[in-house]
């Protein structure tokens, strides 16, 4: 029953902080290196893990270099999970939220999702708690330009996720259960 906060200390903060709000009282910051992003941050977005003997909460950040990083906080830690490179180098834009990630509700699963440089691309991993997938392409055909805006939304008590993404175009795709799709 804790509450995890990330943010950017400054402007110009190539990693990024988060402190613990305990429902009493909130942590200090602690810096978070690990990040092998060199460019400031320009977006961060997470999502808890919806199965109640979980402690995860996953993390997707875009930089300001256009790379795209993904991590996980097991409760105690933010961990890797186990690549320490960058994900993506070619990210659509670094100006707008072509990021996003959501758990899968009853599998517990994360997808992380992101536009490419590419338009009609977008990218996604998996992770199951104990593997990350290889970044897998989902291309939306009708797509009219770069990936802008990404809106990723579970399904209650199911393990389908929507995408939603808004093109530079300004058309707005989607993908139906984007994780269904490419069934394991």
């Amino acid at each position: 029953n804790r509450a995890i906060i990330t943010y950017t200390a400054n402007a110009a903060s190539v990693d990024f902080d988060y402190r613990i709000w305990n429902g009493t009282s909130l942590s200090s910051a602690t810096t978070v290196t690990a990040p092998p992003t060199t460019g400031v941050i320009n977006w961060i977005e997470m999502d808890q893990n919806p199965l109640s003997a979980s402690n995860d909460v996953a993390l997707i950040m875009l930089d300001a270099n256009i790379d795209v990083y993904g991590m996980m906080w097991n409760g105690t830690t933010w961990g890797t999970m186990g690549t320490a490179a960058v994900w993506d180098a070619t990210a659509a834009t670094a100006g707008k939220k072509c990021i996003d990630v959501e758990h899968e509700q009853t599998s517990g699963k994360a997808m992380f999702m992101w536009g490419d440089s590419v338009a009609t691309d977008q990218y996604y991993r998996t992770w199951n708690g104990t593997t990350l997938s290889a970044a897998t392409l989902l291309d939306i055909a009708a797509e009219g330009g770069i990936a802008e805006w990404v809106q990723l939304a579970a399904r209650a008590s199911s393990n389908e996720i929507m995408v939603g993404v808004q093109d530079a175009g300004a058309d707005l795709n989607h993908a139906a259960a984007a994780e269904r799709a490419k069934q394991r």
